[in-house]
């Protein structure tokens, strides 16, 4: 029974599974990101180029002065570590269907996803990000506010296809009735109305996210430019010589976004025991690149 969970690996893992962790990390596409399938250890520093915004044009006087982000980018430390786990007995993998198998894998990887998500945003707090770009509640929120937002990013030099915007779930809801995005005759799509989706608003690629944490400070929401929050991600490879009977790392060819598996047999309890893990880290960008949406 030991090869049960293997083959669940094996069908559905790659497809289903994954794609349940990578759907739910789609909103770090907003900031600088290095995601790679290649081994790290915890404690690994890793560079990510990219031009901070505060970097302006020089004025050349006989000599290239290199400015550092140019030269350097941001550097970060792997230093995160998160996992889910968990185990089924012989009788348990007999028993069990293989698509109640896949829901429950499926779950775990979300969860496994949100706990990554939830801890980057962390970050996103007055002391950090000190401008609120919209203060209101939901119900009062439609696309004239976004116009608002936007003239924030404008008027602090945002690159016109580098912003993001993401909010939770009420205020979409509130965007999805605004009549200007779900009829026709305005907005020109039918997608608003048909797929629940508002597609870009004012320059923004607009993402959903019911995991965005409060911080104690209300938080609903932020606009972002990539330089906002460095966050780079690889894959912890186990030790040479391990016990483990199925080892695998699942990356999204598009974005890097790994995955560590680790499974192996208890033979004592005759129990299968799976791991599924994410090693990252992230970085504090430029205060100015991070433009808080709160509640109050």
């Amino acid at each position: 029974m030991a090869n049960a969970l293997t083959t669940l690996t094996n069908t559905i893992m790659a497809q289903e599974v994954f794609k349940a962790y990578t759907d739910m990390l789609t909103p770090l596409r907003a900031f600088a990101t290095d995601f790679s399938a290649e081994a790290a250890q915890r404690g690994d520093k890793v560079q990510i180029p990219y031009v901070a915004a505060s970097d302006t044009a020089a004025t050349f006087a006989g000599t290239y002065n290199v400015q550092d982000a140019d030269a350097t980018g941001a550097q970060l430390t792997i230093d995160k570590h998160k996992y889910v786990s968990w185990g089924l007995s012989d009788s348990e993998l007999s028993t069990r269907p293989q698509l109640e198998l896949q829901m429950f894998a499926q779950n775990k990887a979300a969860e496994l996803a949100r706990a990554v998500l939830v801890d980057v945003w962390s970050l996103i707090t007055n002391a950090n990000y000190s401008t609120a770009a919209h203060v209101g509640t939901a119900a009062n929120f439609d696309t004239d506010d976004v116009a608002d937002i936007r003239e924030d990013c404008v008027q602090a030099k945002w690159p016109n296809n580098m912003r993001s915007l993401i909010l939770d779930e009420t205020y979409i809801t509130y965007l999805l009735k605004d009549d200007s995005l779900k009829d026709f005759s305005q907005s020109g799509s039918t997608a608003t109305l048909r797929e629940g989706s508002v597609g870009r608003v004012h320059g923004f690629d607009v993402y959903e996210s019911t995991l965005i944490p409060a911080n104690g400070e209300n938080l609903t929401g932020f606009a972002a430019r990539p330089d906002g929050i460095y966050v780079a991600g690889r894959y912890l490879e186990p030790q040479a010589n391990h016990d483990y009977h199925n080892v695998q790392r699942f990356t999204d060819a598009e974005t890097g976004i790994t995955l560590g598996y680790r499974e192996w047999y208890d033979n004592d309890t005759g129990t299968s025991k799976v791991v599924m893990e994410a090693i990252y880290g992230y970085l504090k960008g430029s205060n100015s690149s991070i433009k808080r949406v709160t509640s109050s």
